[in-house]
């Protein structure tokens, strides 16, 4: 301690007192008891620390009570004023404290601000002037301190379930986009009309992209909803001290998906519309080789049927060895 208590000098001619002086003397005394009672309150905890490690399981409440008189809710205050608020090293002059705010406090003050997280705890006490207020206003300060914090908890808590909730809505919209790519083409085929067919090609192909092209462009608009409000959550979850590595992740997921969906829209657009055109002429080819087929079968003709049956088996034969081309 730097201060001295104030007591007039020997021999010293006493002057004048004023109000004033006397009020000056009695804050300054206060404040050196004040400090002198924490670190007496901080000695005994260490002292208490100690003794609780050396002594056996089932000793600690009977040897404070038949010992040396302390309860056990007082042992364990001045242990806590130990490991919160003692040096890691004690000096020449006996105990230290860690931090200067807190050796202007009271014993009372500095157990009321546990509460306050020790990186924090400092800066509080000087923001606040802990050491001027009261020791009800410090309480009332403190619930209010807690009220904030879990308010802030849960509103981080929140932001945390809502951006979990926006990230499955977003893999459930990949993986709708997964679907939509990898599904298969239905067509209504009509019945064979050569003279309708490139109609009902066109008509295949409509039905066969328009819904998909549809679906895809409400997958689109969600897969944009659900990136908006995953970025908006990130903002959130980043305002509460989070890691922006969260934020980041879901604007790259969002364009990756905008990517893929992408893609799928241009598969529907060069791959579905061939394979619905494809089945119309498949069935109707399959049709008329039925048909052709039939005709064959019943010709009386047999110099005929095996002309004909000849045309067929080579026209087969020659598209055959086409398909066996492609790649």
């Amino acid at each position: 301690m730097n201060e001295e208590i104030m007591k007039p000098r020997e021999g010293e001619v006493a002057q004048a007192r004023t109000i004033e002086a006397i009020t000056a003397e009695i804050v300054t005394i206060k404040r050196q008891a004040q400090q002198i009672a924490l670190y007496i309150a901080i000695e005994l905890g260490r002292r208490l620390t100690e003794a609780k490690e050396m002594l056996d399981h089932g000793q600690w409440g009977s040897w404070l009570e038949e010992t040396v008189r302390f309860s056990q809710r007082s042992a364990d205050n001045y242990m806590k004023l130990f490991k919160e608020y003692a040096a890691k090293k004690t000096s020449l002059f006996g105990a230290e404290i860690n931090s200067q705010p807190v050796a202007n406090l009271s014993i009372r003050k500095a157990l009321a601000l546990l509460a306050v997280p020790e990186e924090e705890r400092e800066t509080f006490i000087v923001e606040h002037q802990v050491d001027e207020l009261s020791t009800r206003e410090v309480d009332a300060l403190i619930e209010d301190y807690k009220a904030k914090l879990a308010a802030s908890e849960e509103a981080k808590a929140a932001a945390e379930d809502k951006l979990e909730a926006a990230t499955l809505e977003r893999d459930s919209l990949a993986q709708q986009v997964k679907t939509l790519e990898a599904r298969p083409v239905e067509v209504a085929v009509q019945e064979p009309d050569p003279e309708e067919l490139k109609k009902r090609v066109d008509a295949a192909v409509a039905e066969a992209t328009g819904p998909l092209e549809a679906e895809a462009k409400k997958l689109r608009a969600q897969l944009k909803e659900a990136g908006a409000k995953a970025d908006a959550l990130a903002k959130e979850v980043d305002a509460g001290k989070k890691s922006a590595e969260a934020a980041a992740d879901a604007i790259a997921e969002r364009e990756r998906l905008k990517a893929a969906l992408q893609e799928a829209e241009k598969k529907q657009r060069m791959a579905d519309g061939a394979v619905a055109a494809f089945k119309v002429y498949y069935d109707e080819v399959k049709g008329m080789l039925n048909e052709a087929y039939a005709g064959v079968k019943t010709m009386g003709d047999d110099a005929a049927r095996a002309s004909c049956k000849a045309a067929v088996v080579k026209l087969l034969e020659t598209f055959l060895d086409r398909f066996r081309e492609v790649a």
